[in-house]
């Protein structure tokens, strides 16, 4: 007598059944304790020659063909029930297989327990291991133990996989209940089941795994087979719910309190609907089906729809199918059950930064070496370039050569050259400019050889910049003392310099900066103070005016096109007009991703609707002591992050603390890229200076350099020899400050001999790999690109160990140090470290660059990429489809793809449902049956017949030739462009419905003749007013 009899459906499954077996065959309770049930769905596969061979050499494996398919399990099991000789039943799907011990371990526990059955957990495969599935709401350990006498002393069982496999049945309870799978249904043993738990009088759960789970997308792909429950099928779809509504059935029976258990099926079914290739009637005719259910779950307490189903399970629970279905396609995308890479790459990636000199600082260089793997990796990428820190100063003196420094980056190997970089000076500049051949100068200007120039009103100073720019000074003649410009005048050899004469009463009166021989900016000044600044095209347009007031400016920007002038109140608002025009700029939604630091402003005010915004933290955004206990400092990213579709920090200790005091589940945490092959490959103990210490940082308070100061007075009590080397600039006022302080302290501590101010170079890599170590001693950072590099070079970092960042790529005494923040002793006994063990600089390199290549590659980083990009396409979408009508969303989300696109599937969809009469009244969504009646009213045939009707109105309101050719342009060029949403135009002007003319002219003739002078919407971003504004954005 067998102990088990375990039955097993097939259907063309030539590919696994033979694993299925062979864990049944292993199994630790003895195969010849088992009988084998396979039942034969009519297989055209293989598989009933290995089943007739399987039953031929064990004569515990029976095998049953059946004559005909049935297509689901349901008959195929009651089958091997019938044929059953043992006490107890197991199944098992043939593309699964039992851990060792699983006939044992149920076996055991139902004799242990006398019980009706028992069921055990499960692992499945994912990502190329099996993953224990955690029933957190059992609040089990691992071979924990369940035992109830009814499913009331515990309905959470109902939550648990409601499969047959990973369970053992006691065959007499099976028999006498009368449960039975129903048959032809998919979804059958949720019903067979959910019959054993509402039934059984002693049920078990052991929170052990018995059974490895395959996907049907993890199964070999030579295999014919495809599970059942992936199948989105019409008739797979209809059947769910039917096997759904057969276990609403069952709890309504039994206590209709339960009901909702059935409901929370439709998590899964809706995902599969959703993401059907099924047409809207059939999907229209399936929602029909459920709606019972939905209601149900609409009315439960104890379930709420995931993010992104909830608007679509609202719509549907209150009848409104067309417009559940208007957005479904969309959430597919949102889903991920489509490939959207293909989408994703259509779609420019603008990155914001600010700040751009030739002496590249660390968060240039993250955003250029990303822009650079993202180009790699075949995305469409711009740099936006913005300046925040010139407004309040001589624009004129202060402002770069864009042109000069992009080249220099360029030519130092910096960027691609696919990677375009747009200032949006030079922006605005490019596209006012009509003659790019013509060079303007002022009425001022002068030209001269040597530094000074006296003219009849004024002491011209020329100065010749580092970026090839040249700056012209105009100072008031009459402030010079007159002997000063006789001295002028006579400096012919120019020998004499202006800042040799006392300038403390001389004043400047304008300041001029030429690029490439023409006028680029004029900033003017009245004793001192400054009036405005103006900025001109190459052929001497004005198309940037800013006005001082005090402490205050305002900024006018002029198009030459339109002749239209746009006024800014603060650089904010400025920024921000940039970026949304460069977002609608693009016939595809673009990503934005912001890289401006602290108050810059940034990305917080672009709509969503216009882009997918992703804002990136660069550093460590609290006060000190620099730790979550302390406020945020003032970062602009924070001010919208609500509307951010993803929040990006460097570290994943800082992503934890912003994810806990923000309650964000957008925050993730991607390391900067490191390109290994920029880097020194195989570093030379040779090449290292022993006695050499460096730190690469620019002159500043907040990287505490002092602290290094001190540790290497320490050193150099002990080692008179070693000596440090500072990389970075000191050009900034406050710069300056810190690299006097610096100084004086040098020079009190006697180290003139042992610290060198090396400046910018561009030699970073060898100077670095000559060095024994690196050393960072910051108050705050992020993950700091000197410590990546330094380590890429295989050079050690000593790093104090600050809140975020070193830590995450610096292994203690593995592949560098880290110091306690503060403690210069130790600070000074790590450097003494490597100076009394030099050996310790190679081995500790060499793992410092294997860990740069694991965490910072740019097969690692865009990987990590790849992965976000799609959460950040997938979180904007959901949050259309929760905070706006079905119009917006139809709207604003057409952009994915293509805004003609969309709208022509939306219309269609209506057209075709309502013309095969497959819905009722109440199928109508309440706020859009203007939509549904204005396209119904246009596939009619008296709408064909009156198409004229729309010219003799437009001839009769034009008034005047000029006037009427405009607007049957306008009219023309409307019609089939989705920038025109009839459905939101409709829905917020209702007046339009109830007039009977509405119901012989268009939506686009009343917009043409009579919506743009009443200031009505076209659409739910637009924000012109005249004619030329919608001809203009039409043409765009």
């Amino acid at each position: 007598m067998y102990k088990i009899s375990i039955v097993i459906p097939v259907y063309n499954v030539e590919n696994t059944i033979k694993s299925a077996f062979k864990s049944i065959y292993n199994q630790s309770i003895g195969f010849k304790n088992l009988e084998v049930i396979f039942v034969d769905d009519y297989s055209t596969d293989n598989s009933r020659d290995i089943l007739t061979k399987l039953s031929v050499e064990y004569s515990n494996v029976k095998f049953i063909p059946m004559d005909e398919n049935s297509g689901f399990a349901g008959k195929p099991r009651n089958i091997g029930i019938e044929n059953a000789t043992a006490s107890y039943l197991m199944f098992l799907d043939p593309d699964d297989e039992y851990t060792s011990d699983a006939c044992e371990v149920l076996y055991d526990t139902i004799q242990k327990y006398d019980s009706d059955f028992v069921s055990g957990n499960y692992v499945k495969y994912e990502n190329g291991k099996y993953v224990p599935m955690n029933w957190n709401f059992l609040e089990l350990d691992d071979n924990d133990i369940i035992q109830v006498n009814t499913i009331d002393e515990n309905t959470d069982l109902f939550k648990t996989n409601p499969s047959v496999w990973a369970k053992i049945f006691k065959k007499e309870f099976v028999l006498d209940n009368k449960i039975k799978f129903p048959e032809y249904l998919p979804a059958q043993d949720l019903v067979f089941v959910g019959e054993c738990l509402l039934k059984s009088s002693n049920t078990v759960f052991i929170n052990k795994p018995v059974l490895k789970y395959q996907t049907s997308s993890n199964v070999d792909n030579k295999n014919k087979h495809v599970s059942v429950t992936s199948k989105k099928s019409k008739k797979n779809l209809k059947g769910f719910i039917k096997s759904y509504n057969l276990f609403y059935n069952l709890l309504n029976e039994y206590n209709p309190e339960y009901n909702w258990y059935a409901a929370r099926h439709l998590f899964f079914w809706t995902r599969q609907l959703v993401t059907s290739n099924l047409g809207p009637e059939d999907k229209v005719e399936l929602l029909k089906d459920a709606n019972q259910l939905y209601e149900v779950f609409a009315e439960s307490d104890n379930l709420n729809p995931p993010k992104d189903l909830k608007k679509f399970f609202d719509l549907v629970a209150k009848h409104e199918y067309i417009n559940a279905l208007a957005i479904s396609d969309y959430l597919a995308i949102a889903m991920n059950d489509v490939d959207i890479n293909p989408l994703i790459k259509k779609s420019k990636f603008f990155m914001l930064f600010f700040g751009f000199d030739c002496d590249i600082g660390g968060l240039a260089k993250a955003v250029f070496n990303r822009a650079n793997m993202f180009d790699h990796a075949g995305y469409d990428v711009t740099l936006l370039n913005v300046d925040p820190n010139l407004f309040k100063s001589n624009l004129a003196r202060n402002f770069k050569n864009i042109s000069f420094i992009e080249k220099h980056h360029r030519e130092l190997g910096y960027l691609n050259d696919n990677v375009e970089i747009r200032n949006m000076y030079h922006y605005y500049r490019d596209i006012n400019t009509m003659d790019v051949d013509s060079n303007y100068k002022s009425n001022y200007f002068v030209d001269f050889d040597g530094e000074i120039y006296v003219s009849d009103d004024f002491v011209i100073k020329k100065t010749v910049k580092d970026d090839d720019s040249v700056l012209y000074d105009y100072y008031l003649k009459d402030s010079f003392d007159v002997n000063d410009l006789f001295t002028l005048r006579d400096n012919k050899d120019n020998d004499f310099k202006l800042s040799d004469l006392d300038t403390s009463s001389i004043v400047l009166s304008r300041s001029e900066l030429y690029i490439n021989d023409s006028l680029f900016i004029e900033t003017i000044l009245s004793h001192t103070v400054l009036i405005e600044s103006n900025f001109y095209t190459v052929d001497g347009f004005n198309y940037l005016k800013l006005k001082y007031n005090k402490n205050n400016y305002s900024i006018q920007l002029n198009d030459r096109i339109t002749s239209t002038v746009t006024d800014f109140e603060d650089y904010k608002e400025f920024v921000t007009y940039f970026v949304v025009e460069q977002c609608k700029s693009q016939e595809v939604k673009p990503f934005l991703i912001n890289d401006c630091s602290g108050v810059v402003p940034s990305i917080e005010n672009v709509d969503s609707s216009l882009a997918y915004k992703i804002g990136f933290l660069h550093s460590n955004p609290y006060k000190n002591p620099s730790s979550s206990d302390n406020e945020l400092r003032d970062i602009a990213l924070f001010n919208n992050k609500e509307d951010l579709d993803v929040l990006i920090s460097l570290t994943e200790s800082l992503n934890n603390d912003l994810k806990n005091q923000f309650h964000m589940d957008n925050i993730y945490n991607i390391s900067n890229v490191i390109d290994m092959d920029d880097y020194i490959q195989d570093r030379d103990y040779d090449s290292i200076d022993v006695n050499k210490i460096s730190i690469f940082a620019r002159v500043s308070t907040e990287k505490n350099l002092i602290d290094a100061l001190k540790a290497m007075k320490i050193v150099h009590e002990s080692n008179p020899n070693v000596y440090l080397d500072i990389f970075g600039r000191a050009l900034k006022p406050n710069e300056i400050k810190e690299y006097d302080k610096l100084q004086e302290y040098i020079k009190e501590n006697d180290l003139e001999d042992i610290i060198n101010f090396r400046g910018h170079v561009n030699n970073v890599n060898e100077e670095m790999a000559s060095s024994l170590v690196t050393i960072l001693v910051s108050h705050f950072e992020g993950l700091p690109m000197v410590i990546l590099e330094s380590m890429a070079n295989g050079v050690p970092v000593i790093s104090y160990d600050i809140n975020y960042g070193p830590s995450d790529v610096i292994i203690n005494n593995e592949n560098g140090l880290l110091v306690e923040q503060y403690n210069v002793e130790q600070l000074a006994e790590s450097i003494l470290f490597f100076i009394n063990n030099p050996e310790k600089s190679m081995e500790y390199g060499v793992n410092a660059r294997k860990t740069i290549r694991e965490k910072c590659s740019e097969e690692a980083v865009m990987n990590r990429w790849n992965d976000i990009i799609k959460k950040a396409y997938m979180h904007n979408i959901i949050k259309y489809f929760n905070h706006n009508s079905v119009n917006e969303i139809v709207y604003n989300v057409s952009r994915i793809v293509s805004k003609k696109n969309l709208r022509n599937e939306y219309s269609t969809m209506h057209n075709k449902l309502i013309n095969t009469n497959t819905l009722r009244t109440t199928d109508k969504l309440k706020d859009d049956d203007t939509t549904i009646e204005y396209y119904k009213l246009k596939g009619s045939l008296k709408k064909k017949v009156l198409l004229w009707i729309p010219y003799v109105y437009i001839l009769l309101k034009s008034g005047g030739l000029s006037n009427i050719v405009l607007n049957i342009r306008l009219y023309r060029a409307l019609q089939n462009n989705s920038w025109f949403n009839i459905g939101y135009y409709l829905n917020n002007n209702r007046d339009l419905t109830r007039r009977k003319w509405c119901k012989l002219l268009t939506p686009e003739t009343h917009y043409v003749c009579n919506g743009i002078d009443e200031n009505r919407k076209p659409n739910p971003t637009y924000k012109g007013k005249s004619r030329k504004d919608v001809l203009s954005k039409l043409n765009n």
